[in-house]
């Protein structure tokens, strides 16, 4: 069976789409990963494996990621500092032997969009392209 890890499962997309996973799987195949489990409790309880995990310390996010095949990435919140944060994410899937990463980017994510957030959101794409990983 396919375990699916969420990053940032306890964040508004993040619990929705841990909820739509628990609905549609076997809920021991699906991975939450937080800075706060304890807000994951509820969703413990119904079956799901909830791992701490933070970007800010990859060797963490290696070892939350063990024995996960895709991995749902969440963008962080963080502007600014998400790209050092989001690829230490990647390489760390890469890492823990994560062959499939979806990662919510934003639309015309390019080096030359004016948006604030669309270059952050380029060289993560970029990197996830780099990993050699399927997405």
């Amino acid at each position: 069976m396919t375990t699916v890890a969420i990053s940032g499962a306890s964040g508004n997309l993040g619990r929705l789409a841990a909820e739509f996973a628990l609905e549609r799987t076997e809920p021991s195949n699906v991975v939450l990963l937080t800075r706060s489990p304890e807000k994951l409790a509820d969703l413990a309880a119904k079956g799901a494996v909830v791992r701490a995990a933070d970007f800010a310390d990859p060797a963490g996010v290696e070892a939350a990621l063990a024995g996960v095949d895709r991995l749902l990435l969440i963008s962080t919140d963080t502007v600014g500092s998400r790209v050092p944060q989001q690829v230490a994410a990647v390489e760390a899937a890469k890492a823990a032997g994560v062959k499939h990463l979806l990662y919510t980017s934003a639309p015309r994510a390019s080096a030359d969009n004016p948006a604030l957030v669309a270059h952050e959101h380029f060289a993560t794409e970029q990197a996830i392209e780099a990993s050699g990983l399927a997405y």
